[in-house]
């Protein structure tokens, strides 16, 4: 276990309370649905843990709520928390979130063809047919590597929900001023599972800890589990073993980008960010992962 004061923020798939959420009605309707007669921290003790998750719904649905005593409003919207404004961060995304949170429920999206990626993007992003072209057309210029009508969809709703969240997340950090946040990118393909989920949600983590089982991610490897270590001992990811990384900038887009040879590029895929900003924001849907 890695203890640390300094937080580093996994993925940015949410920094508020859902949508449309009143104090404490997620944790009233886990106590309903679970049909328990007792309350509080005694669901918990008196409930297999099968029955609450059922309780709190499918995707990301049993999330903190806004209660307005310990999570008094919401943390990262319209604005950064002011509690740790001084606080360095880390945050960053996988190139595959929805790898994992879209096609472990969905086993489809992993052989889609030209047609059915235009039908699972309708589904997914809830966006008209000429927005969803045109960002297959940005994907297919920015992504040469993407083969496959899948790899594509992966990377366009991964963007959409979590990528875009966290670079939100590191604007509205650097507009306080006060301590920096340091973007990541992490993009390699794990060979787990014959290389199925690609790079999945939380597939850096292992790396981090030092857990290695493919010869290709030792060097990964050191450059993750270094720059936590250096981060957690001064709040600076920076080490002998990586290239300089600068602290997240509105005007450079500083981002590490992890890879099998990790490199520091500013602004990766502006272009498809600065179609995800012309579009509304994309709303959480109940059971939905991303």
């Amino acid at each position: 276990t890695v203890c640390s004061a300094r937080p580093l923020w996994k993925a940015g798939l949410r920094y508020g309370s859902p949508p449309g959420n009143k104090p404490a009605c997620a944790p009233k309707r886990c106590w309903k649905s679970s049909g328990s007669r007792h309350r509080g921290l005694t669901i918990c003790k008196k409930n297999a843990a099968e029955k609450l998750f059922a309780a709190a719904g499918s995707g990301l649905a049993g999330g903190p709520v806004v209660d307005g005593r310990s999570i008094p409003q919401q943390t990262w919207d319209p604005k950064a928390p002011e509690v740790s404004a001084t606080v360095p961060m880390i945050i960053g995304t996988c190139k595959d979130e929805t790898a994992w949170l879209i096609g472990n429920r969905d086993a489809s999206t992993f052989t889609l063809d030209d047609a059915s990626l235009r039908s699972k993007l309708a589904d997914n992003l809830a966006l008209p047919k000429s927005d969803i072209e045109e960002l297959i057309d940005i994907y297919r210029k920015a992504h040469p590597d993407a083969k496959t009508p899948s790899d594509l969809f992966f990377l366009i709703t991964s963007d959409r929900g979590t990528r875009m969240n966290a670079i939100s997340q590191a604007e509205r950090k650097t507009e306080q001023n006060q301590a920096p946040a340091f973007m990541y990118y992490f993009t390699y393909n794990t060979p787990i599972l014959d290389g199925r989920y690609r790079a999945f949600h939380t597939a850096e983590l292992p790396l981090v800890l030092r857990l290695v089982r493919y010869p290709n991610a030792e060097k990964l490897s050191k450059h993750l589990a270094g720059s936590w270590a250096a981060f957690a001992r001064t709040g600076n990811p920076n080490h002998s073993g990586l290239p300089s990384w600068p602290a997240y900038t509105t005007s450079q887009r500083a981002t590490m980008v992890f890879g099998e040879e990790s490199r520091l590029v500013n602004d990766p895929d502006g272009e498809a960010r600065l179609k995800f900003r012309s579009l509304p924001p994309q709303q959480p849907r109940a059971g939905r992962g991303a």
